[in-house]
């Protein structure tokens, strides 16, 4: 049976209402991590009643999954859009380190939050959360393999292995960025964008026929 215009707009509403809790959650849960972050405050911040807040997410838990696995959508989907419009397999492996900063730089709430998971989550976190975060990693990691493998068909990877490749530059842009959201380096993060992509540029040769 075809939803009424009613049923539409209420929908519409409520998935804008849902996207501006999100937004919320995550700034929340970077600034205080899962357990200093309370659902009244979390209320506060997005502007809804506590009640609403509970009738679109069961618990901070599921919340938290919600931010978790919407923020890696969207920096992904970010991402995988700044690298297709790039010709050449060299230059995307150099457009995705260059957009990685970028995106840190503008959006750094899901990292912060996948930096305080490097201290690690709690039993009851990791158990909501399931193998949903861990899934969307390994899926990340591999688009990232994927393109090292499309580098060395094109022969601007000679004499590494594209693996090997695609999981140190995974690597490098999850210890750096880490490292920044942590304050565990004094150095200024448009240096260190400018360095990591000095050092993976140097292991990736021209194209062959270029």
């Amino acid at each position: 049976m075809p939803r009424s215009r009613r049923e539409e707009r209420r929908e519409r509403e409520l998935e804008l209402r849902r996207a501006d809790v999100l937004a919320a959650a995550a700034a929340e849960f970077a600034e205080k991590g899962f357990d200093g972050a309370q659902m009244s405050a979390l209320a506060a911040r997005a502007e809804v009643a506590l009640g609403t807040l509970y009738s679109l997410f069961e618990s901070k838990e599921q919340l938290f999954q919600n931010v978790i696995e919407t923020s890696a959508d969207a920096v992904r989907a970010g991402l995988e859009s700044e690298v297709a419009a790039v010709s050449g397999a060299r230059e995307r492996l150099l457009r995705l380190i260059d957009a990685s900063f970028e995106r840190f730089q503008t959006d750094p709430h899901f990292f912060r939050i996948y930096a305080q998971s490097t201290h690690g989550w709690s039993a009851r976190i990791r158990a909501t959360m399931g193998e949903s975060a861990q899934a969307r990693f390994v899926g990340f990691t591999q688009w990232i393999v994927g393109l090292a493998r499309d580098a060395a068909a094109a022969g601007a990877l000679r004499g590494i292995d594209p693996e090997a490749f695609g999981l140190a530059l995974m690597g490098a842009l999850v210890n750096v960025t880490t490292a920044l959201t942590e304050g565990t380096t004094t150095r200024p993060a448009e240096r260190l964008a400018a360095d990591v992509r000095a050092l993976f540029e140097r292991l990736l040769a021209p194209d062959a026929g270029r």
